[in-house]
This record gives C-alpha cells, structure tokens and sequence, in this order.
C-alpha cells in the first residue's frame, strides 16, 4: 500500500467505512459526479482498524474533532470554520495525522520496503 492509497483511503473513509459495516467486498460512490470504486480487502479492512484506533487514543479534543470531522468526508474549509485552528495550523496538523496513519501502517507491515524507499525525501 503506498502513501498516496493510505492518504485516499483516509478522505473516503466514510464510504469505505459504510461498505465494510454492510459486508459489501467493494465500496462505489460518487466523487464531482466520477464514480469511484474502492475494493475492500484485508489491507483497506486493517487500515480502517488503524483509523479508528488512532482516533480514539488522541486525548486532545480539538485534534479528535478534526480527525472526526475528516472521517465524515467534510470538506477543509468547513473543518477549518468550526475548529479553533487557523488554516496552517489546521493543514499541518491534518499533514501529521495522515502521517500518522502511514507510520502505523508501516509498523504493521502493510508497506513493503520497496514502496519506503520510492518515497520522495524533498
């Protein structure tokens, strides 16, 4: 799984979500009016897992809104109205999050060592 899945896995999670609850082995929405289709495998499954384990170990109120607010598929802009952040802070803190799943990710050996070392480091 690369970072760039990890990341798109993360912005449809509510989709993917739903999918996984109804036992459907793939998730179909509609994204700007293109259809997307996520297949649900054991990957995306442990992933989800990660999400909602990472969700909730987070003590800061704010930060735990957020990652909610981001598993609801709200948009930036909304996120950043309703939150105390000011929108570097909020993109950061978004960046260290989907960081965050990714190292979690890496940790239970859902990145191969080839996809590490194609990451760009600038």
């Amino acid at each position: 799984m690369t970072k760039n899945e990890v990341e798109n896995l993360i912005k449809r999670y509510c989709y993917v979500s739903e999918a996984i609850e109804k036992g459907l082995s793939t998730a179909k929405f509609y994204i700007g009016n293109r259809k997307k289709v996520v297949n649900i495998t054991e990957e995306v499954i442990k992933v989800c897992e990660l999400i909602v384990l990472i969700y909730e170990s987070e003590t800061d109120e704010d930060i735990k809104n957020m990652i909610k607010y981001i598993l609801e598929g709200r948009s930036d802009v909304n996120i950043i109205g309703v939150l105390p952040f000011e929108k570097n802070s909020y993109y950061s803190r978004k960046d260290a999050f989907f960081q965050k799943v990714y190292d979690c990710c890496i940790s239970k050996n859902l990145v191969s060592f080839e996809e590490i070392l194609k990451e760009r480091i600038a």
